[in-house]
């Protein structure tokens, strides 16, 4: 029997439809890791689509779907570190296919880079070789293979592996890590923005929005090093989003937020004041100082003393505070080098609640406190404040090698306990 042109295409439509069908029926869910050194996860199943966040080589993923006809399968990225995840602590999106494979080690990257034949084959591995090691002998291979090619785009990436990125800072609020600011340099540039006397759908708002929208896509997959209480440890985020709340005075806030505070797989109990930095910390922790030798750094305080507080962080500092004051020595030099009174007029340091201190590989430090009680129940002071309304207002300190005194202020919106 002949089957004419128009019914024939219809049964092969038909029969695309089943195995399509069948294919997806049969499809299981599988784990797979990140391959290229920056993959960009996409809100469909197309390349020009919007991208939801970046993840870097050998970030896991789960693929979710079935390859689509353009080569892209639905994943879905959870944050890492969550002990108890949720379906609000990830993002779901669309990669290309061919991008997700097993875990790439080093010796991998190696012997592909080894048996590359063209220039834009041995670019491609060692940029890969840099995301996950970023060693210095891999940045000089990409400057010389770029100086030898030529090529412009590959120069401008070179130069700027010469310039240190961005040190980010943020803080455990309101159970999600809230960005505050960054470091370029020993200059902190604040990343909350707050219009007076406007709404939340205002031009005004609505242009911060953008500006911190198109800065949270560059710090997705976060990676940074963890400050709790007693402890270190490193980790990543994803699932960055922009925030605009107006608080009870009329006042919105934007800022940036990077999915729920991350605790440690097995750990049972919450630790609030979590302090996040993009950039890697010294972890040597100083013992905490007797009171034989704090004597002379105490002698040097306005009497009487009530109410002292001392904190040791790591690197060359000493902090005092006594009833709202603080002050601040060099270890080992018992002269005031800093403090919130006039009697400090060259370098004056803002007192805050419960400081944290974190010490750079860079030899920078960082100190950060909030000049409220309670900013989430628990953690940078005492749950006294708890069912009130609270306005963050957080303080970074930086201090170079060379006894410079950078400060900035940050407040989030305020909110009810």
């Amino acid at each position: 029997m002949r089957t004419s042109p128009g019914r024939y295409a219809l049964l092969v439509l038909v029969l695309s439809a089943r195995a399509l069908a069948a294919s997806v029926s049969e499809f299981e869910e599988y784990d797979a890791h990140v391959q290229p050194d920056v993959l960009r996860v996409r809100a469909s199943a197309s390349a020009d689509a919007s991208i939801l966040t970046r993840l870097p080589i050998n970030h896991p993923v789960r693929v979710v779907g079935a390859p689509t006809a353009e080569g892209f399968v639905e994943v879905r990225v959870r944050n890492q570190e969550v002990i108890t995840p949720s379906d609000q602590d990830e993002v779901k999106g669309f990669v290309r296919a061919d991008m997700l494979g097993k875990r790439q080690t080093e010796k991998m990257l190696e012997d592909q880079l080894g048996s590359a034949r063209s220039p834009q084959e041995q670019w491609m591995w060692l940029e890969r070789l840099m995301a996950l090691r970023g060693s210095e002998a891999d940045k000089e291979r990409m400057r010389t293979l770029a100086q030898e090619s030529g090529n412009k785009e590959w120069l401008a990436h070179a130069k700027r592996l010469e310039e240190p990125p961005p040190t980010v800072m943020g803080v455990c609020f309101q159970g999600r890590v809230s960005i505050l600011a960054q470091l370029v340099g020993n200059k902190l540039e604040p990343l909350v923005e707050s219009h007076d006397n406007t709404t939340r759908d205002s031009p005004e708002v609505r242009a911060s929005e953008a500006r911190l929208r198109a800065r949270a896509l560059e710090l997705t997959t976060l990676r940074f090093s963890l400050f709790r209480p007693g402890m270190l440890d490193t980790g990543y985020l994803v699932q960055p989003r922009v925030v605009t709340e107006v608080d009870v005075t009329e006042t919105a806030r934007t800022r940036i937020e990077l999915g729920p505070c991350p605790q440690l797989r097995g750990e049972v109990s919450v630790f609030n004041a979590h302090v996040f930095v993009s950039a890697p910390l010294k972890r040597e922790q100083d013992a905490t100082f007797s009171g034989a030798e704090l004597a002379r750094y105490v002698a040097r305080l306005p009497s009487p003393v009530h109410e002292l507080r001392v904190f040791t962080p790591p690197g060359r500092f000493i902090e005092l505070n006594i009833s709202g004051g603080v002050y601040l020595f060099e270890k080992g030099k018992p002269e005031v080098w800093a403090c919130g009174s006039d009697a400090c007029m060259r370098r004056r340091l803002t007192s805050t609640q419960a400081p944290v201190w974190l010490q750079l590989t860079s030899g920078q430090q960082v100190r950060i406190g909030s000049q409220t009680e309670d900013v989430d129940n628990t953690g940078w002071g005492t749950p006294a404040n708890s069912g009130l309304w609270v306005s963050p207002d957080f303080v970074i300190h930086v201090f170079d090698g060379n006894g410079g005194l950078v400060e900035g202020r940050v407040s989030l919106n305020q909110y009810g306990c």
